[in-house]
Parts: C-alpha cells; sequence; structure tokens
C-alpha cells in the first residue's frame, strides 16, 4: 500500500484539489482522522497513529468520498471556496462522517442541524 499515490489519485477530485491543490494542508491530515473516526470513533493522535493498514485499506475510499461530499457542502451551502475560508480545518474530518452517514438524508431538517 503506497499512501502516497492513494492521496494523489484522491487530490483528482476536483472539490479536493480546490481545498488542497498540492496536497499538504486539508487532505493528508482529514483522510485518517475519518477513518480513524470510522474504526475507532475517535481521531486522537494516537489513535490515528495506530491504525493498522487493513483498517486504512478498507475506509479508503469512505474516507475519500466523505472528505469530498463535506468539501463540496461548505462550497455550495457555507460559501467556503478554499481552505483559508474554512474557520477551524478540524472540524473538517467529523463533518465528513456526519454528511457521510448513512443517517444524514441531507434534508432541510439535517442540514439545519448541521448548520448549527
Amino acid at each position: 500500500m503506497n499512501l502516497r499515490e492513494m492521496l494523489e489519485v484522491a487530490l483528482d477530485r476536483v472539490s479536493i484539489k480546490i481545498f488542497d491543490p498540492e496536497g499538504e494542508g486539508i487532505a493528508p491530515i482529514a483522510i485518517p482522522r475519518i477513518i480513524a473516526l470510522k474504526e475507532k470513533e475517535t481521531a486522537r493522535r494516537a489513535d490515528i497513529l495506530e491504525l493498522p493498514p487493513e483498517a486504512i485499506k478498507r475506509h479508503w475510499s469512505y474516507a475519500v468520498d466523505a472528505l469530498e461530499r463535506a468539501l463540496e457542502l461548505m462550497a455550495e451551502r457555507y460559501g467556503c471556496y478554499g481552505a483559508r475560508f474554512v474557520p477551524l480545518e478540524d472540524m473538517i474530518a467529523p463533518m465528513a462522517v456526519i454528511v457521510a452517514s448513512e443517517k444524514f438524508k441531507h434534508t432541510d431538517e439535517h442540514l439545519r442541524m448541521l448548520d448549527k
């Protein structure tokens, strides 16, 4: 498993490229956090560092899709058209997990709850 190659493929997605054109900002931080949140329901540094390779492989595409959805929503709904417009980058991973959840239906009610 070559994480650098996997990250480069993820960076080809339009919304991710807009927020992280060089691949050194949001994506390499958010993707492991999303995987840790999915796998262990926590994203502390120690939890991220202890992720087994199997968990990374298993959740990688989910994490990239979730990140893409969250960034698209941030651009469309909140007017964040790049990393400099994001008030706190640490909020991206949890938001991505919420938006990618089967429970989140993108209804007006759910979007209002996310706004809060």
